[in-house]
């Protein structure tokens, strides 16, 4: 009796950190854009270190830094569309 509650007990617990939280989702989304903003220096401060001249080394360095700035923005962008639908579809205001 006692094994059959904890397990009970067990899948309860499980289904609610595997069930879908749209606050998570928000606060994975604003983490996100917090990172963003400070990734976003990397590249001047990048070029202010290097002696503020552009090289072919410190210039592919930069130019890939923005190159996944711009596949994480995409995906960002992706994800608060999601929110607008959900929200919509739901009726969730907030």
């Amino acid at each position: 009796m006692q094994s059959s509650t904890l397990l009970t007990a067990s899948q309860n617990s499980l289904n609610a950190q595997q069930a879908p939280s749209l606050t998570l989702l928000e606060e994975g989304i604003q983490t996100r854009l917090e990172q963003l903003t400070f990734s976003a220096y990397f590249p001047l401060e990048f070029i202010k270190e290097s002696g503020k001249t552009f090289t072919s080394e410190n210039i592919e360095r930069v130019i890939n830094h923005l190159e996944v700035t711009m596949i994480e923005l995409n995906y960002l962008a992706n994800e608060l569309r999601w929110l607008q639908y959900i929200r919509t579809q739901w009726g969730v205001t907030s």
